[in-house]
């Protein structure tokens, strides 16, 4: 069963952050980063795409913890 690890970046950054979803926050120390099992992957991709349209300019992607793939990006621009 993998998990999952939502990252962020907006259009002025140059790296991808993992995100404390709860808290609404990019954080630097993985522990802090939202992880999400496979169970709600599609109820996380529903959530994301929600939520990117709130937001102009960032870009969201779900990884895969122990492969570190994106398996899901959905950019603010895909909405406008």
């Amino acid at each position: 069963m993998n998990t999952y690890r939502i990252y962020s970046k907006h259009k002025n950054q140059n790296r991808f952050k993992p995100v404390d979803w709860a808290e609404g926050i990019q954080v630097t120390n993985l522990i802090y980063g939202t992880i999400i099992p496979s169970d709600f992957l599609n109820k996380a991709k529903q959530v994301l795409t929600d939520s990117i349209k709130l937001n102009d300019g960032l870009i969201l992607q779900l990884r895969c913890i122990e492969t570190n793939k994106v398996i899901f990006e959905i950019k603010s621009s895909d909405y406008e």
